[in-house]
């Protein structure tokens, strides 16, 4: 997998030896933000999304990783590193919030210190970590409030109130953006559920393609801004279409592996 981000990117070599050097030394320090901001849990970041509407962007390792120069894979999936897209990622991330959209981070792995990993037996974690702990500094606000981006993973969110889920969705018009939507063609959500496909690798090539056919389906139904909620599943494209189209005036979820993970549970109840 080294070789294959490698090839993608061969400056990444240099990310990589900065993160073992000297990004090792300083990742535990100067965590004096995190004291200055309000970290939300799994349920109080999905509490705030409905009683609120609002829109949400979650950065993972994987979204770090990207931003240092690293392709994502994961089985036979993958989002490879194009350096113009990186650039536009981090300028959404670093805009998103301004606007009113909820950041939300996996704030419990970056605060963590490799002395707690080392007490918890996951020591080897620690490690996986070091360049999210530095580069989520760099987007958290005094004063701001953040939520948890791992909210929607039932892992790690064991108490996620499915129930009142399926009733906020009930009340909007669902528009679903992820690739092999043949695999959800039973899944109804809300007033109405809208599938539209996305690539199901390097979603970075086509994402003012798909926001355009996501505006043109929601014209052509005659939906309301105010009706609608667009759920994203793109790796990375999805932090910066959620900017665009939630600027435009829609509200906008960053679900990831949500489908997989939770949204036949809903479906079901």
């Amino acid at each position: 997998m080294k070789f294959r981000k490698a090839l993608d990117n061969p400056l990444v070599v240099f990310s990589y030896i900065w993160r073992h050097t000297y990004q090792r030394l300083v990742a535990d320090k100067d965590a004096d933000i995190y004291g200055k901001v309000r970290f939300l849990s799994e349920t109080e970041t999905l509490d705030e999304l409905m009683n609120h509407s609002r829109s949400m962007i979650r950065a993972g390792d994987g979204t770090f990783g990207y931003l240092m120069g690293a392709s994502i894979y994961f089985n036979n999936w993958h989002f490879r590193y194009n350096r113009a897209f990186a650039r536009i990622l981090l300028s959404s991330l670093k805009e998103a919030e301004a606007e009113g959209i909820l950041l939300c981070f996996p704030h419990e792995q970056i605060t963590r210190k490799k002395e707690e990993y080392r007490l918890a037996n996951i020591p080897h974690e620690w490690s996986i970590w070091i360049s999210a702990k530095i580069l989520a500094r760099k987007l958290l606000r005094e004063g701001s409030t953040y939520g948890n981006s791992m909210c929607f993973h039932p892992k790690h969110n064991k108490h996620i109130d499915f129930p009142r889920i399926k009733h906020f969705l009930s009340t909007r018009h669902v528009y679903i953006v992820t690739s092999g939507v043949e695999r959800f063609t039973d899944i109804k959500l809300g007033l109405s559920t809208t599938f539209i496909e996305a690539p199901a690798n390097d979603a970075w090539r086509v994402y003012t393609q798909l926001e355009d056919s996501v505006l043109r389906v929601i014209r052509t139904n005659g939906h309301q801004k105010n009706e609608v909620l667009i759920m994203i599943s793109a790796a990375e494209a999805a932090k910066v279409m959620i900017l665009d189209l939630h600027r435009q005036g829609y509200v906008c979820w960053d679900t990831g592996q949500f489908f997989e993970l939770a949204c036949k549970q809903i479906a079901a109840l």
